[in-house]
């Protein structure tokens, strides 16, 4: 089975949208009425951005290995998507 954009943001801690560092992201179950999967809410400026994708266009998104992003067709328009899991240090107790 192929990787789906889904996969990845289930394990990214920290996502870029078109050039954004998202501040918070929510990855939500599909239940039969709302097909919202996921938003991100990242700031340009002092204006909040905000995406919502459904789980068709998630499911249907495109990896691009080059550039090691994602990229997501909404209403003709593609939108490019980072996912990135954050390093913690481990540190030693003395």
């Amino acid at each position: 089975m192929d990787r789906t954009l889904i996969d990845a943001l289930e394990q990214a801690d920290m996502l870029e949208v078109e050039g954004l560092h998202a501040f918070e992201f929510d990855l939500y179950e599909v239940e039969a009425d709302d097909d919202i999967e996921v938003e991100i809410r990242a700031m340009e400026g002092k204006q909040q951005v905000c995406w919502a994708f459904s789980r068709a266009e998630l499911l249907a998104a495109r990896y691009d290995e080059g550039q090691d992003l994602w990229v997501v067709s909404q209403d003709g328009k593609e939108y490019w998507v980072r996912c990135h899991e954050a390093f913690t240090a481990e540190g030693e107790d003395d």
